[in-house]
């Protein structure tokens, strides 16, 4: 039997204009506890926020910046094997037409 991998997963926000501004909110297996991830938040930013969640063991987080879009991509390094998706709970910007979320994960 194949030892556990590390789950990856990927947040992206992406805009459909020039202008970048807005938070959300992240949750990981136990709903109740939400943290808020700015659009600007670094990569170190977004990695001590999601292991501030009580589900989260260590992950390792970058960033990658186009015109349109922000990747976070999230490497599970202590919850190893198939974990949870993250689960987007909202989205706040000025121009709510402008800006998208997308999740995806993979092991």
């Amino acid at each position: 039997m194949p030892a556990p991998s590390s789950e990856v997963q990927n947040i992206r926000l992406s805009w459909t204009n020039d202008y970048k501004a807005g938070f959300f909110f992240v949750s990981f297996v136990d709903h109740f506890y939400n943290i808020r991830i700015n659009f600007d938040d670094s990569d170190e930013d977004v990695e001590l926020k999601l292991r501030s969640l009580p589900t989260v063991e260590l992950v390792k987080v970058t960033r990658k910046d186009t015109n349109a879009s922000i990747d976070w991509t999230v490497t599970f390094i202590g919850n190893l094997g198939d974990v949870e998706l993250f689960k987007i709970n909202g989205i706040e910007t000025f121009d709510t037409n402008n800006m998208s979320k997308y999740l995806s994960g993979y092991d």
